[in-house]
């Protein structure tokens, strides 16, 4: 995967570097292209790529999420109960993921930490109505359990992803 990255040389004016692969940034010091730029430069551009490798990843994870949540919807019987907790799960399981592909496109890191926000309460608000669907036992346990973990560990890596 090509990536262009933006970098200041001695000059301070700003060029761009094209075609250069994520491991070339370590092994290319001697390139003519890379001579002026301090290993510290290249740190923070190898972290920046990261960072995205690792936004994709959870974006991908909340959208697994997501499909689970609404085939979990389609078990849960049609009663009272059921259609209360139902309605209410697949909005909240569903929104995680929408709301966090908003944080992706934020213009500034202030809109992302507000967006991120919203996507941490839907977590919470979806293990609520998951733990909730637990106690009531309207469906068993055993087939809930990974869906409910599922959902704690992404809170989890979403209110780090805050700090």
């Amino acid at each position: 995967m090509e990536i262009d990255v933006r970098v200041r040389d001695r000059g301070w004016s700003v060029r761009r570097l094209r075609g250069l692969r994520c491991g070339e940034f370590l092994w290319s010091l001697e390139d003519c292209r890379l001579k002026e730029l301090s290993p510290i430069l290249i740190w923070q551009v190898m972290e920046n790529y990261n960072w995205i490798e690792y936004k994709i990843s959870v974006r991908e994870r909340l959208r697994v999420f997501s499909l689970s949540i609404l085939s979990l919807s389609e078990k849960i019987p049609e009663h009272q109960r059921g259609r209360v907790i139902n309605y209410q799960i697949t909005k909240s399981g569903t929104s995680m993921y929408a709301n966090f592909r908003a944080a992706l496109r934020a213009r500034s890191k202030a809109e992302f930490f507000s967006k991120l926000s919203i996507v941490v309460e839907e977590a919470d608000e979806t293990e609520m109505w998951l733990d909730l669907l637990i106690a009531s036992a309207i469906l068993p346990e055993e087939s809930l359990k990974d869906i409910h973990n599922e959902c704690i560990e992404l809170m989890k890596v979403l209110s780090q992803m805050r700090k």
